[in-house]
């Protein structure tokens, strides 16, 4: 008898986290298209979800002052809510953009740090200058270029016209306090990309 209780028992738990989890709100999938923008450009979202779903919209301003918009895709099925937000950064039509990567490597005198900068969010831009972010020389390579950028700033339009999402690499010659001691050696290498729209 208490088998046949226990058995009953689990089959009514068994039911109802089944209709917990089929009443559950459900985001398939939620698309904001393009990830990047300038002023004249517009936005597309596109989902498939389980339940009654709004967009919330949110703007605000990043750590380095571009411009952010938030769109977050709200879906409730009863007493449930499920969400996702995804961000676009809204661009002048010539704007700056801050790259920094871990320092990931050092040989002998010099330190390296190297990754890819968004794809998906630059792909429609490209590069009209670059200029170091730091006060030192920095030796910057970018789809088969080359350049030195001066510890002053001064912008170098060697890597104009190409994508500025995918794999940059960035090194810099330590200083000699910096050989002495690694704690001060710089965690990131970073540069700032002057960048525009492939199409205008």
């Amino acid at each position: 008898m208490k088998l046949l209780k226990d058995v009953k028992w689990g089959i009514y738990v068994a039911l109802a986290l089944f209709v917990l989890h089929a009443c559950k709100p459900v985001i398939r999938s939620f698309l904001v298209t393009p990830l990047t923008i300038t002023d004249t450009q517009k936005v597309f979202l596109n989902w498939d979800i389980k339940g009654t779903g709004h967009i919330e919209f949110n703007e605000h301003k990043s750590v380095d002052s571009i411009d952010l918009l938030q769109f977050t895709l709200i879906v409730k099925r009863g007493m449930q809510e499920a969400r996702k937000s995804i961000e676009v950064m809204k661009l002048k039509s010539i704007d700056t953009i801050d790259v920094a990567f871990e320092t990931i490597r050092r040989q002998g005198d010099t330190i390296e740090a190297n990754g890819e900068n968004n794809v998906e969010r630059f792909k429609n831009f490209k590069v009209v200058t670059v200029l170091s972010a730091m006060n030192r020389v920095l030796l910057i390579s970018h789809e088969g270029r080359e350049a030195d950028l001066s510890p002053d700033g001064q912008p170098s339009s060697i890597f104009a016209g190409t994508l500025a999402g995918g794999c940059w690499n960035f090194r810099t010659k330590l200083t000699q306090k910096e050989i002495l001691d690694s704690s001060i050696i710089p965690p990131q290498l970073s540069i700032k990309i002057v960048i525009k729209p492939l199409k205008p």
